[in-house]
């Protein structure tokens, strides 16, 4: 039946790959997010570290690189907030191609800026986090483990259903077996 050819089958080892490098991913840009909220030197976190720790990293940038102070400044304000709240999203799986599509753009961002130092060895760096996530990425089908995976199969389950015209799941091929 047409609507049976939609239902993907279950490779565990893509799955559990798809899983771990999505929590690599998220923990790598949620860790880097809430570094700037953290008074160096020391294990707590403040609003007002988070401010200077991102100004350093403006006036770095605009020092060095040929961008302007307030690009610069425009760029850094949001930056922790961003890693931090991109970083839950691709840990927990939610808008999980959305959410990994950031990721990749934030770490293309970041690269950017590292090029312009010029930061070749963090540079290339950034650029195997961005290959980890276009890989991520191309994963997302077979990624179970996450919000997104459990709410689809819970929904994609009374879809099937209503498709084949009955309140079990049993596939349309074997009610077909039964009845013969």
């Amino acid at each position: 039946m047409a609507s049976d050819s939609f239902i993907r089958p279950v490779r565990p080892e893509i799955m559990y790959a798809a899983f771990m490098l999505r929590l690599w991913i998220g923990m790598r840009l949620f860790f880097a997010g809430l570094d700037k909220f953290r008074i160096k030197g020391e294990a707590t976190f403040s609003i007002e570290a988070y401010k200077g720790n991102v100004q350093v990293i403006a006036d770095t940038i605009a020092e060095h690189t040929p961008l302007t102070q307030q690009l610069c400044d425009l760029y850094a304000a949001p930056l922790g907030y961003l890693l931090v709240g991109i970083g839950v999203l691709v840990i927990l799986g939610l808008f999980t191609r959305l959410s990994l599509l950031a990721a990749g753009v934030m770490f293309i961002s970041l690269g950017v800026g590292l090029m312009l130092l010029p930061d070749d060895f963090e540079a290339v760096m950034i650029g195997i986090q961005v290959a980890i996530t276009a890989f991520a990425l191309s994963l997302w089908w077979h990624d179970r483990i996450s919000v997104d995976g459990i709410l689809g199969r819970l929904f994609s389950r009374g879809r099937r259903s209503k498709i084949n015209g009955d309140d079990d799941l049993e596939p349309a091929s074997d009610r077909d077996k039964t009845a013969a």
